[in-house]
């Protein structure tokens, strides 16, 4: 498969308020925590309620990696925005457990459960 060239949040068809950004197969920093963050800043215009980052296709990140996720959960909750990981891979998610991040992140099987998640939230709020 090959692998995008631009990260970009696409809204979920009929529920527009949630949006999904897949990661490209390796997440290594540079030019790349640049870019997403800037996909991020710039998605407060999409009003978001929810954005689910599509981990499947990760097959290498590093500390850098790392922290582009984490800065990209900060600059969501600024935004007002949960912020979510899906689908993802088995060392990937070690490395997760290895630095207790699983534990800061909300992380789903599938795009279904973040709904799941999303919606009985607001119920509660």
């Amino acid at each position: 498969m090959a692998e995008e060239t631009t990260y970009r949040i696409e809204p979920i068809v009929g529920n527009e308020k949630i949006g999904v950004l897949l990661m490209k197969q390796r997440v290594l920093g540079g030019n790349d925590a640049m870019e997403f963050t800037h996909v991020l800043q710039s998605s407060k215009e999409l009003n978001l309620s929810m954005l689910v980052v599509d981990m499947s296709e990760v097959d290498l990140i590093n500390s850098s990696g790392l922290g582009m996720l984490v800065s990209g959960m900060s600059t969501s909750r600024k935004q007002g925005t949960t912020f979510a990981l899906i689908q993802i891979p088995p060392k990937v998610m070690n490395l997760l457990e290895v630095t207790h991040l699983n534990q800061i992140f909300k992380i789903f099987q599938n795009i279904e459960e973040a709904i799941s998640f999303q919606e009985s939230d607001k119920k509660r709020h």
